[in-house]
């Protein structure tokens, strides 16, 4: 029952890292006290680069990180290995290299063995043809090599790791692709509304802003974009209603004429 439940709480945990990135990191620490891992990181390792990119981490030194990523990355004996796996897979590096072999390796020696760690497990969450994505916790000693517990365990949270860390792609190039039309659409001199059927305001660029704080051609009212002239806001409720969107520059001669006194 009592795992259960940190099961339940960790996948909340998740999708709301899917959502909030920041919150990565003390997700990945629950996950790591719920595998039963000393620390816990979201990277991307390029095999055939020997480049690192590390997303998140959880219970590790900066330092600790810092020198894998300069140095030891490329001295990884899992890799390439590893990047060929079906995401999914739950593996332990001593799966990909004998155990005898792996702690014989400069890697082990100079940068294993010093955290107290003696094996890992990981999964891939993508890849592509030389990299993959990855989530991967470092095992206690008495852990070590890995034993079923943690694998199971890593496998209960994997496709919802996977899932979260989608989600959370796709909201940022949604989001990257916001910024990229905010930006141009600032550039515009010209006022630029995005709105719904129902008037509503999705978006406005400065000069839209301005316009809309002066209130003597449209305004903002609770969120509706709304014309000042009666009769232009008639016309131009009814073409939002009507699906016609923008009315460049709003010919109708209600609109014209505030225009003109404006």
């Amino acid at each position: 029952m009592a795992e259960l439940e940190a099961y339940s709480a960790l996948i909340a945990e998740i999708y709301d890292a899917a959502l909030d990135t920041s919150r990565w990191q003390p997700t990945l620490k629950l996950a790591g006290d719920f595998v039963g891992g000393v620390s816990g990181s979201l990277f991307w390792h390029d095999s055939a680069a020997g480049n690192v990119s590390v997303l998140s981490v959880a219970d590790e030194d900066a330092k600790v990180t810092r020198t894998y990523v300069e140095h030891y990355a490329r001295l990884n004996p899992v890799f390439p290995a590893a990047t060929f796996l079906e995401p999914g897979i739950v593996y332990a590096a001593t799966d990909i290299v004998p155990y005898d072999d792996f702690v014989g390796t400069r890697f082990f020696q100079e940068w294993v063995k010093p955290q107290g760690v003696l094996d890992a497990i990981a999964a891939n969450l993508e890849r592509s043809a030389t990299a993959s994505a990855m989530v991967a916790f470092r095992l206690r000693t008495d852990d070590s090599p890995a034993g079923e517990e943690p694998r199971r365990k890593l496998g209960l949270l994997v496709p919802h790791i996977k899932r979260a860390a989608a989600i959370g792609r796709l909201l940022e190039q949604n989001a990257a692709r916001a910024r990229a039309l905010s930006t141009t659409f600032d550039r515009i001199s010209a006022a630029v509304f995005l709105v719904d059927r129902k008037g509503r305001t999705v978006y406005a660029n400065a000069s839209g802003d301005a316009l809309t704080a002066e209130r003597r051609l449209v305004r903002n009212d609770m969120g509706r974009l709304v014309a000042a002239d009666a009769a232009a806001d008639r016309e131009l409720q009814d073409a939002l209603k009507a699906g016609h969107g923008v009315m460049p520059p709003w010919a109708s001669a209600a609109v014209r004429s505030a225009l003109r006194n404006r």
